[in-house]
């Protein structure tokens, strides 16, 4: 091949390697999950047991709310024990990515990211942003700093005896909307079960 000829192809053979690069360069970048959208919406009513950690999962990742932009993971929003705390999320074995918080039409912004959701203080009320109906409240089993409320947790979201208690989070407040009260696990009172999801 002379050198006129490789010259001339030489052009050609640099911009499929820059073309190769910037494809692998966005592989990767679509394997780094910072930055998703992030939702939170709510799979209805029900009383203390949820069957555990595990079957309030089930409920969240099969329910007609769960909105279709959620193709990857998707959780209870609750506290079950000292291990799992909604403050754990985004550790293994969930692994939720950091990223902006939004009702289930992704039109309203709850939250910036992890940190801000996370510090007391949300940019809505759950209601505003359409993930529950106002007036409502959720089940949380979790205290003001996102860690487990060991007493109010309905025996691990187990029971819904009236001997046993949960606490619950509220859709009117965006301070202070995930411990509001507390009320006993048993059937004849229900809250609803927030998830969340991406």
């Amino acid at each position: 091949m002379s050198f006129d000829r490789i010259k001339g192809i030489m052009p050609i053979f640099i911009l499929l390697l820059m073309l190769s690069s910037m494809a692998f360069i966005c592989s990767d970048d679509q394997k780094d999950n910072s930055g998703s959208k992030i939702y939170l919406f709510n799979a209805g009513t029900t009383d203390g047991d949820l069957g555990g950690r595990s079957g309030a999962d089930g409920t969240c990742q099969g329910h007609a709310n769960r909105p279709a932009a959620c193709t990857h993971a998707c959780f209870a929003f609750i506290s079950s024990d000292t291990d799992n705390e909604i403050r754990d999320l985004q550790k293994n074995p969930y692994d939720m990515p950091d990223g902006k918080f939004y009702g289930p039409d992704g039109a309203v912004k709850i939250a910036d990211s992890w940190a801000d959701l996370l510090d007391g203080s949300i940019d809505v009320s759950l209601a505003n942003a359409g993930v529950l109906p106002g007036g409502s409240e959720f089940w949380s089993g979790t205290l003001g700093d996102f860690s487990i409320n060991t007493s109010f947790n309905c025996n691990s979201w187990s029971s819904n005896n009236a001997g046993d208690n949960g606490c619950f989070g509220s859709a009117d407040f965006p301070s202070n909307w995930i411990n509001a009260e507390s009320d006993t696990c048993a059937s004849l009172l229900t809250y609803y079960l927030l998830c969340i999801c991406y």
